[in-house]
């Protein structure tokens, strides 16, 4: 919903964590549809796909899928819609704020400095190498030790796939003759024995 919450993964597996988080999409979603549903037809549709979309991803990855690593991942496809809930949620905050005595202002605003401040805080907890990435650390790899005309399999290739274009993917994501291997049981080790990698 805000496009980056830096939230430690050593903390993500904790409930009250997951619940703080449930409850604050909940809550934005409210504030969001109080606000912006009176608005227009066009508002109503609008939030009504986003909202009914934002339901089924989560249904699907939520109830389906088994890598839950990989869910901040396809749950990023939620960011356009999500992204104007939550800046309506920030303009609510804001009329409330308006609308209050002093001393119900100040702790609004201590609420929201102190949100910001643990959010900065996080974002440099989670990125202490700068601009270091494992993945692209691959590619240097790759690029440093395997002639171009070489084949290079793995089981993850996006970003190597991308900036590598003689990479296999033996995951059978995007390689179907690999995802027959898996369905049927084989072992994807003869596949790769026989083929250019």
């Amino acid at each position: 919903m805000l496009l980056f919450v830096p939230i430690p993964s050593g903390w993500e597996a904790r409930g009250v964590v997951q619940a703080a988080c449930v409850a604050g999409v909940l809550l934005v979603a409210a504030l969001a549809v109080w606000r912006l549903w009176p608005v227009s037809l066009a508002m109503r549709r609008w939030m009504g796909v986003a909202l009914l979309f934002s339901a089924c991803l989560c249904g699907y990855y939520g109830v389906f899928f088994g890598a839950p690593w990989f869910i901040p991942r396809y749950l990023s496809a939620l960011s356009p819609l999500l992204w104007p809930l939550a800046v309506a949620a920030i303009v609510q905050a804001v009329w409330v704020l308006a609308d209050t005595t002093a001393q119900a202002k100040l702790v609004l605003t201590t609420a929201l400095f102190a949100l910001v401040v643990f959010g900065s805080a996080m974002a440099m907890r989670a990125a202490p190498g700068g601009t270091a990435l494992q993945h692209r650390q691959v590619v240097q790899w790759v690029d440093e030790h395997v002639t171009p005309e070489q084949w290079v399999g793995a089981v993850q290739t996006g970003t190597l796939g991308f900036f590598h274009d003689r990479t296999i993917n033996l995951d059978g994501k995007v390689n179907p003759v690999a995802l027959r291997l898996m369905l049927d049981g084989r072992d994807i080790r003869s596949y790769v024995a026989g083929s250019k990698i």
